[in-house]
């Protein structure tokens, strides 16, 4: 199968905004209902073990969700 991407990546720019975001939503939702995984670089896998390995060592620091959520949402 043959696909025109320029004239696809066209068709969807003409599409306002929102209906661009869902279309993409939709289309990573299907990669990842098909089983696909990203590939993590070397830099992003040492990011992940250092992230984790300061939760492990300050777990003190750790903001919840529903704090952070109320936080976020209070006025200014």
């Amino acid at each position: 199968m043959s696909v025109d991407i320029t004239g696809t990546l066209n068709q969807i720019a003409a599409l306002p905004v929102p209906d661009q975001i869902e279309l993409l939503h939709q289309a990573w939702n299907r990669l990842l209902e098909s089983g696909w995984e990203p590939e993590l670089t070397d830099e992003q896998k040492a990011e992940f073990d250092r992230r984790l390995d300061d939760l492990d060592a300050n777990p003190q620091h750790v903001v919840p969700w529903d704090k952070l959520a109320e936080h976020i949402r209070r006025p200014r």
